[in-house]
């Protein structure tokens, strides 16, 4: 009973840590911190296994390296559940770097672990992963034999969100056989599920594969349409291999367009990620469209070193070696090597009538397959009623051990349970503690906002009731002058005085909107926001692309205002000190959150200098005055800054 407890105090020691954050950055830092601070074994495998799956696809060489401490730990706990979990994500990254075979052990391991627990998510997640496996090899006919295996448990589930990427896996099967018809139908009700389900990741992969199909139908400008989107997406969520995927088939188009200069930057950048990241199937095919490159600019010798260097690279990717042998073939070909080009064209040939006719050989195999599966399961029914007999014999030999050491069971039971009482009592009391110092800090925030606020339609008052009428009392004292009278000069002087007493008028009543904003209280905050860009983008040399997507959130008026100076805020910061020539301005409402991007081309800043400039400050506490997160990114390309603000106690507006 104690180890029960103990089991389920660090799973909530691993909960507790990592859902208090809201980004994947966030959740990584937690989990570094949880490998330099906790001595439980347990806990650290689970860290180390979540980091392998949290950088899968930015950095496949440490996601290895972190699953392989993981499972290190998981075997030294004779921990079954965790090694085959640990499997499961090694396979799927195996996967993606172009290790199949290995790939397709780890997963058929993880399959039977799953099965044996009769746990349906895990049963259709693994059938999932082995029919993407498949697919890559080639095999398409035991790949959608995979997929609808996952699809009848993701349906009968209703698990909308799993059902959307197997369609874009049955999507790719029909691109790779020819029917483009079917594989858009596809693609195009997965886009449909993924949009709705606000899922950037698999709409990358459904976009990246609708551009596969305009680019080999040569419809280019609908294909780079849709590479781009992917492009978008990859980057928004740090996706290198889709990145690197796209990178490769725009290469390619303009490759084919004989636009040299843009085909190498392009597959030059794909080159060097799955280099960096050991993405051995996708590389195998950068390298043949940069074998073509060279082809085409007649260096052979070029040429044949890359040719040389992608058909070295172990992989079980059909359609990649496909690929290579393909450039091997026309390189040999116009370097008028006929040997080397019909050794070439045979093995392309071979593994082209491979894909496509396998499918004929498998439906021969069904029954034998069937057969098989049958008496497999037979077998395993048989071996359950002999392990339940053995279970009955251990129960049996095990009750007179249990009666004796369940009054010491119970004694110690006590005790775990008094020592945890008394600990949870000094956690609650401390956190009541840290609970009062968090309360006086938010009245402080409010106190402070709130003064200012005030303080700022004080000004904008005293300026529109005082100055800016003194202002108007003057002209029309100065209009009511007896103008004839005047000579040339004068009447210049006049005019010249006039014009200036317009302009101070309107310095004065643009200085008190900009104090107390009238459009932030006639009209609601995503009206008062977009009137705001409007009007900043009238006087500055850049635009501003204003986003919203969801159901915009009703907050109080304080925290309305709030947020309406932070962006205020940071359009004008970027207004004096960015020259940008765009900016983004996107408001994401959530279930949970409002969050906010304010994006821009210019030229940077460093931010540790001006972490303590007034703007930034001022930014900050507001956003610490909502309960929100604050982060900045900047370089020589631009600057970007995202804000997370909970909703708490405002009203979501359907």
């Amino acid at each position: 009973m104690i180890h029960l407890l103990k089991i389920i105090k660090h799973y909530l020691i691993v909960f507790l840590l990592l859902s208090s954050f809201s980004t994947p950055a966030q959740e990584l830092d937690s989990l570094y911190n949880i490998l330099n601070t906790k001595k439980n074994d347990s806990i650290i495998a689970k860290a180390h296994g979540r980091i392998g799956w949290l950088t899968m696809y930015t950095d496949s060489k440490k996601a290895l390296q972190h699953l392989d401490s993981s499972h290190a730990i998981y075997k030294k706990l004779n921990d079954e559940r965790g090694l085959v979990y640990t499997s499961y994500r090694k396979a799927v990254i195996n996967r993606t770097i172009g290790n199949l075979e290995l790939a397709l052990s780890q997963m058929n391991s993880f399959k039977v672990f799953a099965e044996k627990e009769n746990n349906e998510k895990n049963i259709a997640n693994a059938a999932f992963q082995l029919g993407v496996i498949y697919s890559e090899m080639g095999d398409y006919p035991k790949a959608l034999e995979q997929y609808q295996k996952a699809i009848a448990i993701y349906e009968k589930n209703d698990n909308i969100d799993s059902i959307g990427f197997v369609l874009n896996s049955i999507g790719i099967i029909y691109k790779n056989t020819k029917q483009y018809n079917k594989a858009i139908q596809t693609y195009r009700k997965a886009i449909k599920i993924h949009k709705g389900e606000k899922n950037p990741n698999r709409l990358s992969d459904v976009y990246y594969g609708l551009g596969s199909i305009f680019s080999e139908k040569k419809a280019t400008d609908s294909a780079l349409k849709y590479y781009r989107k992917s492009i978008k997406l990859n980057k928004m969520i740090d996706k290198k291999w889709g990145l690197a995927l796209n990178f490769t088939e725009i290469g390619n188009i303009y490759r084919e367009e004989k636009k040299i200069d843009s085909s190498i930057y392009y597959l030059n950048k794909s080159y060097e990620l799955q280099i960096e990241n050991n993405f051995n199937s996708n590389l195998i095919l950068t390298i043949a469209n940069l074998v073509l490159l060279e082809i085409d600019n007649n260096n052979f010798n070029r040429a044949e070193t890359l040719f040389k260097k992608g058909i070295s690279i172990k992989s079980a990717s059909k359609k990649s070696k496909r690929e290579m042998y393909r450039s091997g073939y026309l390189l040999y070909k116009r370097n008028s090597n006929y040997k080397n080009a019909l050794k070439n064209l045979e093995q392309f040939n071979t593994l082209n009538d491979s894909i496509i006719n396998e499918s004929v050989l498998n439906n021969v195999n069904q029954l034998e397959i069937k057969y098989e599966t049958e008496k497999k399961e037979r077998e395993i029914a048989e071996q359950k009623i002999q392990i339940q007999d053995q279970e009955l014999d251990l129960i049996k030999k095990q009750r007179q051990i249990t009666l004796w050491s369940i009054t010491g069971g119970i004694l110690a039971l006590v005790l775990g349970i008094t020592f945890w009482f008394n600990k949870e009592r000094q956690k609650r009391k401390q956190q009541e503690i840290e609970n009062l110092q968090k309360q006086q800090e938010i009245i402080k925030l409010e106190a402070l906002v709130s003064g200012e606020e005030k303080e700022r339609v004080r000004l904008a008052q005293d300026l529109h009731d005082g100055i800016n009428g003194d202002l108007s009392v003057i002209k029309f004292k100065m209009n009511s002058l007896n103008k004839k009278a005047f000579s040339e000069t004068e009447t210049n002087t006049h005019i010249q005085a006039i014009s200036m007493l317009d302009n101070a008028i309107d310095q004065v009543r643009r200085i008190s909107h900009n104090l107390a904003p009238p459009s932030l209280h006639n009209f609601s905050l995503l009206e008062a926001i977009k009137q705001y860009c409007n009007k900043i983008q009238q006087t500055n040399p850049f635009t501003i692309d204003f986003q919203d997507f969801g159901n915009p959130s009703s907050f109080d008026s304080e925290k309305e205002t709030a947020i309406y100076r932070i962006i205020q805020e940071l359009l004008n910061n970027i207004a004096k000190h960015a020259k940008a020539t765009e900016v983004l301005v996107q408001l994401n409402n959530t279930e949970e959150s409002l969050e906010i991007t304010v994006e821009d081309d210019g030229q940077g800043f460093d931010t540790q200098n001006v972490k303590n400039g007034i703007g930034l400050q001022n930014i900050a506490s507001r956003v610490s005055f909502l309960k929100g997160n604050l982060h900045i990114n900047s370089g020589n390309d631009g600057s970007a800054f995202i804000i997370t603000i909970p909703y708490l106690t405002s009203t979501k507006i359907s």
